[in-house]
């Protein structure tokens, strides 16, 4: 019987010692992780902008030092989407924002537990500004909602992944407005133009459908190309 006794405390005293080990387990964190990089653009040189790391459940963004390092601390395992926004222009120059134009071929990062990361490169391309002119003579067009208007006149630009990227106003007054927009070079794109209040016309004078899509891409090499947009009544 004592040996029933003693061998049943001791199956008692494994129990709670599995049962103790079990919780430690689960109430210790995994190590977190770590990532650092630059931006650079196409020909390596360092570019200060705004960097941004995403993955479920966590944003965070940091503005890189002045040649384009950055470093996160205190992350949790994940695949993080990683890029930049820059700023309006650098030395005159101008960028494509990579948080815009995510798609699949977009800088993608892992991270386990307690894994340090160094020397990622997120790329800043250079971009062309395109911009769309509405002209609106008779001054149809409501103050716009926002910094990119609203559906009676609505303009984006469609990338590869078939996102639709708004178009911002960046001047504006009764007699008309101005759309820019950084885009890729060397990238088939799509213009969409919108509107479910007014009839519109494009720069030859051809009537547009409520809803238009025109094809273009932007070479380096050769001619941008150029859009105007114009109002000319409202829809009955």
């Amino acid at each position: 019987m004592k040996l029933i006794a003693a061998v049943a405390r001791t199956a008692v005293t494994l129990a709670v010692l599995q049962a103790v080990i079990a919780a430690q387990t689960l109430s210790s964190p995994s190590p977190s992780a770590s990532l650092s990089g630059s931006v650079r653009d196409e020909s390596n040189n360092p570019v200060q902008a705004t960097v941004t790391i995403a993955t479920q459940g966590l944003r965070q963004s940091q503005t890189t030092a002045a040649n384009g390092s950055f470093a996160f601390s205190n992350l949790k395992t994940g695949m993080y989407f990683v890029c930049a926004v820059p700023p309006p222009t650098t030395n005159g120059q101008r960028f494509v924002d990579s948080c815009l134009w995510q798609d699949s071929n977009s800088l993608q990062v892992p991270l386990v537990p307690g894994q340090v990361r160094q020397g990622i490169v997120v790329p800043l391309q250079h971009g062309y500004p395109l911009q769309v002119q509405v002209n609106d003579p008779a001054a149809l067009l409501p103050a716009p909602i926002g910094a990119t208007g609203a559906n009676n006149l609505a303009i984006h630009v469609i990338g590869p992944s078939g996102l639709a990227q708004p178009m911002p106003i960046v001047s504006s007054k009764a007699t008309g407005r101005s759309h820019l927009l950084v885009v890729p070079y060397n990238t088939v794109l799509q213009l969409l133009i919108h509107s479910s209040s007014f009839a519109l016309k494009d720069a030859n004078g051809k009537s547009l459908s409520p809803t238009t899509t025109t094809s273009f891409t932007v070479s380096q090499a050769g001619a941008p190309p150029s859009f105007v947009v114009n109002v000319v009544s409202p829809l009955p």
